[in-house]
């Protein structure tokens, strides 16, 4: 993993050969880069999903996978502002060993000036989570620099 830091914005590459097995299958990890909004607080890896906290509780969780031959590149957005969507976002801090806690309690209800959205190409998921309306293009711009790497 490399982090390069700009003056407005910084880019996260992901470049590790390290296979995963499990039943004799070998897995090979995704390798990409993409270009992240400044002002991270702290991240996290847990296999294959990178989760970013930004200033102010805002989320950017990238769920890359494995090498897979059949992948379908259109990208296209989700629906991921539902209770369903937010069980599965507090799935992944706890697969990060982090406790719902650790969002702020204002999140367990809808905010009108934040917004949850899945950007995903049904290999890569994209989930941006509880980003303020005034940072979402922000946000926008850089995820939709995602890039596969050999």
């Amino acid at each position: 993993m490399n982090f390069d830091y700009y003056r407005d914005h910084n880019v996260f590459e992901v470049k590790h050969i390290i296979p995963a097995t499990a039943d004799k299958e070998i897995y090979y990890p995704r390798k990409f880069k993409i270009n992240l909004p400044k002002n991270i607080k702290d991240w996290y890896v847990s296999n294959n999903t990178y989760l970013f906290n930004f200033e102010n509780n805002q989320f950017l969780v990238i769920q890359a996978g494995f090498i897979d031959d059949d992948i379908q590149r259109a990208w296209n957005f989700e629906s991921f502002d539902d209770i369903y969507s937010k069980r599965d976002f507090y799935d992944i801090l706890n697969d990060f060993g982090l406790s719902e806690n650790y969002i702020d309690k204002k999140l367990e209800s809808k905010n009108s000036n934040r917004l949850t959205k899945l950007y995903t190409n049904s290999d890569v998921n994209i989930i941006l989570f509880n980003v303020k309306k005034e940072n979402y293009d922000d946000f926008l711009k850089n995820i939709k620099t995602f890039e596969y790497l050999n």
